[in-house]
């Protein structure tokens, strides 16, 4: 038996379940304790109680630090002992532990400090930590963290440091280093001690035989910020900054200080591409923090070298290959369990099943440049396109202040797949279309039935609805966009919720914010509705809804001049619009078609609530009904894509009863039911809307003005179009209408505005060969060229006499476009005056797209059987 006189200091922090645990562990111990002290700081009246019934001495010295409570503790011994034993009250000893601890110090008299293993609160055979040292750029590091306690560690060595949670210290050690220093972050605090007493001279070693569980209160965030100093990044990013101060030598100190702003900017990728953004806002604030609290590194860095040299420290530091080892160990993961029943989009072959929509969409093969009611192509190069992105205000003639269409973010991504023809890029992306809905629907249903055949029926279902082809054979991108994305956010949020741990809901959720603000900038209306159903959901998943609720920040960012619009303009209409290319408002027959296949989806979703999942069923029904709300508010724009979520929704519903069904008979008749109303449905649609799209130029303006706008993009050319005896005038940029520069807002904005009034003033006088008043127009509204083109032959004709007298234009020729007129001496243009927020916007989403980008610490195991995410 141990003859060492040890006395034991309890710190508690008002945590009663805690406490009575460690507290009872020590009167189970083999070894005796002299005394035993527990110091209270956190003022708990039952922390107090329990100590109190064990017959233990409690002190309540008021809300101190972890140092200043050890030692109010000493101070409150009755006798001055040889050892210090210090435990946390998370922190309960098996009854050898103080015995082993004793032993260990006997054996070599050179022992000043040592230390237990630290296994976990809740499953004993894991080993919570073995010894603490640091990087050589002073980080905290774990000599074992997370591993089996397999014996494998079984043998006493000494280390840099060792956790206060059961360290067993000399006394005299203790008061000749003066303990632990309280204006050090938490952290740190162990590491500088034990720095202090081998700089002293003195051993620092680690007993595997003296087993302590730990719950590591302060490490899993559940002590408080005050005690802390923080969150748990912010208190780890504080501490690596601070031993680096005081462990780092001193020529490197300028270095380190400088450098702290380039490293902590330098962490934002990394950390988001490891899947730790919260590790990001801790590494800023440690940055800031050390800066104004050098003199606390100073000071530390004296106290140290006041007991020798600190050069010895460094070989005791982390070695390549134990990072090594420690960054392979944080990609180990459970072996999976594949049923093996399962197969892959393409192992099992339903990847051909795309080709269906495709051949149905064979009309749209891309050739060329798409026009339809409202689409006309886009700028000749990428360069023009993202020009017209993202803009807060363009100033209309100078008079009206509008921001640029939200789906200009979605034209710029088509024109990086053809920088030098983005149009052909947009056809290309309408051709596919039903192809990209098929597979994410395919990927979503996956997460609510397991049979393959489910998954393909549903799939094809909803990639061959009327709701897509009639969209599809219309051209309308916008709404192409929503549907076909919706499954895909869908399917990112809810992998969000299931992953099962935080490194990959943080790639699901980077992942779901690139699709979510597809989405947004496609449907605003939509992506509203999925936010909301977000918060529904992560009612049943809290802990994971603080993750993947970041989803929805690239959306809004690129939304919110839209939103700042409908605000002003006090008018939700601009919610259900974000270009000009939307379609118009669905007609009676198209809405008879979707309403039969939604008929059958009805149906299947209706079983589902007495034979499938219930929870998926209900909520499927709540995602149908708002969204089938929120389509008969479409004021501006058709309900297309709403339309297709409610298909969506049902069919899903319909498919976790489809997973029930075990008879043969019955799943072969509901399969052919299914084949017939799709193969039904695609005829009828494609009987029904004929496609009203065509191929064209991708050029919108004469050569002249195409030239002109490459020097000036301001110029300004007025368009007058002669149609059933009435004359139409518009007033364009640069090179032509194209897609990216007209906008929504300034459609909806500009009847009955002074630029109209204007605009049917200088046209009726040109029209009619009336010279008064042109020449001030024309140089207010700062016009460069007049085209004159139309249907109306004769109209044109008296049309092109008129402007034709008007001694202040030119004729420069018949085009492709119609007559061409150039203004003599006109006025030198402004070029639109723009503000934009791209900067922004862009950072979010590359961020993100670094969230996204699959690590193996964000994919392994993620295919682990159902139920045990």
């Amino acid at each position: 038996m141990s003859s060492l006189s040890v006395a034991t200091i309890v710190v508690s922090h008002g945590e009663p379940v805690f406490l009575e645990a460690t507290l009872n562990a020590l009167i189970h111990q083999t070894k005796v304790i002299n005394q035993v002290v527990v110091v209270e700081t956190a003022g708990s009246e039952a922390c107090v109680e329990i100590a109190k019934r064990n017959g233990y001495s409690t002190i309540e010295p008021g809300n101190l630090k972890l140092g200043a409570a050890i030692d109010a503790g000493i101070k409150a011994l009755q006798d001055q002992p040889g050892w210090l034993w210090i435990l946390h009250d998370d922190s309960a000893p098996e009854p050898q532990a103080l015995q082993m601890l004793s032993t260990a110090v006997e054996l070599s008299p050179t022992v000043a400090v040592v230390g237990p293993k630290l296994l976990d609160w809740e499953s004993q055979i894991q080993i919570q930590q073995m010894g603490i040292t640091v990087t050589a750029t002073g980080k905290p590091f774990l000599l074992v963290e997370s591993e089996y306690d397999q014996g494998q560690h079984d043998k006493s060595q000494d280390t840099l440091a060792v956790s206060t949670a059961g360290m067993l210290v000399r006394s005299d050690v203790w008061e000749q280093l003066g303990g632990l220093e309280d204006r050090s972050p938490l952290f740190a605090q162990d590491i500088e001690f034990c720095a202090k007493a081998r700089a002293a001279g003195h051993r620092v070693t680690v007993e595997p035989k003296a087993r302590v569980r730990h719950a590591g209160l302060a490490m899993k965030q559940r002590r408080t910020r005050k005690w802390t100093g923080g969150s748990r990044s912010q208190a780890l990013s504080r501490a690596h900054v601070h031993l680096a101060g005081v462990l780092l030598p001193a020529v490197l100190l300028p270095f380190l200080y400088l450098g702290l702003p380039i490293a902590a900017l330098l962490s934002i990728p990394q950390n988001l591409i490891t899947k730790r953004p919260t590790r990001i806002f801790g590494q800023f604030q440690a940055w800031i923090w050390a800066w104004f609290t050098i003199g606390s590194r100073l000071k530390a860095r004296s106290r140290i070298r006041k007991f020798g040299k600190v050069k010895p420290l460094r070989d005791f530091y982390a070695t390549a290959q134990q990072r090594k080892k420690r960054r392979e160990s944080k990609l180990e993961h459970e072996p999976e369990n594949h049923s093996g029943s399962e197969k892959g989009l393409i192992a099992s072959g339903s990847a051909w099943l795309a080709l269906l929509p495709l051949a149905v969409s064979w009309q749209l093969f891309p050739t060329g440049a798409l026009y339809a009611e409202r689409l006309v192509p886009l700028g000749s190069t990428f360069r023009d396109v993202f020009s017209a992105t993202g803009l807060t205000q363009i100033a209309f003639l100078d008079g009206v202040k509008l921001p640029s269409d939200p789906f200009n973010w979605v034209l710029s991504l088509l024109g990086l797949f053809a920088p030098n023809n983005p149009s052909l890029a947009l056809a290309v992306f309408v051709f596919i279309a039903p192809a990209l809905s098929f597979f994410g629907f395919w990927f979503l249903s996956s997460l609510v039935t397991t049979r393959l055949w489910v998954r393909n029926l549903v799939a094809l279902l909803f990639s061959l609805s009327p709701q897509l082809l009639l969209v599809s054979l219309q051209a309308g991108v916008a709404e192409l966009l929503a549907i076909g994305f919706s499954p895909w956010l869908a399917f990112f949020i809810a992998r969000g919720f299931l992953a099962f741990n935080s490194a990959r809901t943080w790639r699901w959720t980077g992942l779901a914010g690139l699709a979510g603000a597809v989405v947004a900038v496609s449907n605003p209306s939509l992506f509203l509705i999925f936010l909301l159903l977000t918060l529904v959901f992560g009612l049943f998943r809290v802990r994971k809804l603080p993750i993947v609720i970041w989803y929805s920040i690239p959306g809004l960012v690129l939304l919110y001049p839209w939103l700042q619009l409908a605000i002003e303009q006090l008018s939700l209409s601009y919610l259900t619009v974000s270009s000009t290319a939307f379609l118009a408002p669905i007609d009676q027959s198209e809405l008879l078609l979707s309403s039969v296949l939604i008929g059958v989806a009805l149906i299947g979703a209706a079983v589902a609530l007495i034979k499938g999942r219930l929870a998926i069923s209900i909520f499927s029904w709540v995602t149908a009904l708002i969204a089938w709300f929120a389509a008969s508010y479409q004021p501006i724009a058709g309900s297309y894509a709403l339309i297709g979520v409610v298909l969506g929704a049902l069919l899903l519903a319909s498919a976790t009863w489809l997973d029930t069904l075990n008879s043969k008979r019955v799943a072969g008749t509901v399969a052919m039911v299914g084949l017939v109303a799709l193969v039904g449905a695609t005829f009828v649609s494609q009987s029904i809307q004929a496609p009203q799209v065509y191929v064209g130029e991708p050029r919108q303006a004469p050569a002249l003005i195409a030239a002109s706008s490459e020097v000036n993009p301001g110029v300004r050319t007025l368009e007058i179009y002669a149609s059933n005896e009435q004359v139409l005038a518009s007033l364009w940029w640069g090179a032509g209408p194209t897609l990216e520069k007209r906008s929504i807002a300034y459609d909806l904005t500009l009847p009955g505005s002074e630029i109209d009034s204007q605009l049917a003033q200088l046209t009726g006088s040109l029209v009619s060969g009336n010279p008064a008043g042109v020449s001030e127009l024309l140089s207010e509204l700062e016009i460069s060229f007049v085209l004159l083109n139309g249907i109306d032959e004769q109209l044109v004709s008296n049309a092109k006499a008129g402007i034709g007298s008007i001694a202040l234009v030119q004729a420069a020729g018949d085009t492709g476009f119609g007559t061409l007129w150039q203004v003599i001496d006109a006025p030198a243009q402004n070029a639109y005056k723009l503000s934009n927020n791209r900067n922004m916007s862009l950072g979010v989403l590359a961020a993100f797209l670094l969230l996204a980008i699959p690590t193996p610490a964000s994919i392994r195991g993620s295919r682990r059987s159902r139920g045990t995410r």
